[in-house]
């Protein structure tokens, strides 16, 4: 009998166990787009994330028909230097196929204020217009922003042109952190919690009988 409830035991602490650790939200998330219409990529300060940059809908810039700059900026940014960025990428087709390179890959913000072209040099778009679905991406490190703190950020500075260099215009994102979730169950696995445990009575009442 001893071994029956044993395996019962173990066979109900993993149903709960289950039950409950697919209900709490990730430790840490990333919100990957970002809107046109509040001009930012949101983010988990806490952990590292994948930020795109997309959503360029300006009509100048999408007729544009080449690429002339990219930076980035720390803005409000006093004491967490140097911020490394990895995995910088940009894309006429919004990454739905492999994205190029710039930079390098990377690039290290070593003091606050406006950062120099990563480009280096001119990028015409495929089909002669820019469009709107170029993006660019970048993951950013852990630990550079504090949560809540709207006013500190990476911004993001895109330059385009025409063919006779008469019609520059510039794109800007920001990039702003977003709390940590708290990981809280939902409904459901809390009924499948309740459940094991009125399962896990009955078969201890069912043993006891039989014993």
């Amino acid at each position: 009998m001893t071994t029956k409830l044993s395996i019962a035991g173990l066979v109900v602490a993993a149903a709960a166990s289950s039950a409950i650790t697919f209900g709490v939200a990730p430790a840490n998330s990333a919100c990957l787009t970002s809107a046109a219409g509040n001009n930012c990529a949101t983010f988990d300060g806490s952990s590292a994330s994948n930020a795109l940059f997309n959503g360029f809908t300006d009509a100048t810039f999408a007729a544009n028909v080449k690429i002339t700059d990219i930076s980035f900026d720390a803005v409000n940014i006093t004491g967490d230097f140097p911020i490394a960025l990895t995995g910088l990428e940009y894309s006429f087709d919004n990454f739905s196929t492999p994205g190029t390179a710039f930079n390098l890959g990377t690039y290290t913000i070593s003091a606050a204020g406006t950062g120099p072209d990563l480009l280096g040099g001119v990028v015409f778009a495929p089909g002669g217009q820019i469009g709107d679905n170029f993006a660019v991406r970048a993951t950013l490190p852990a630990g550079i922003y504090t949560p809540t703190s709207g006013a500190r950020f990476i911004r993001i500075n895109i330059g385009s042109n025409n063919s006779v260099d008469t019609l520059p215009q510039s794109q800007t994102r920001l990039s702003t952190p977003v709390e940590t979730p708290t990981g809280t169950p939902s409904p459901l696995p809390l009924l499948g919690a309740g459940a094991a445990f009125g399962y896990s009575r009955r078969l201890r009442k069912q043993i006891k009988q039989i014993a």
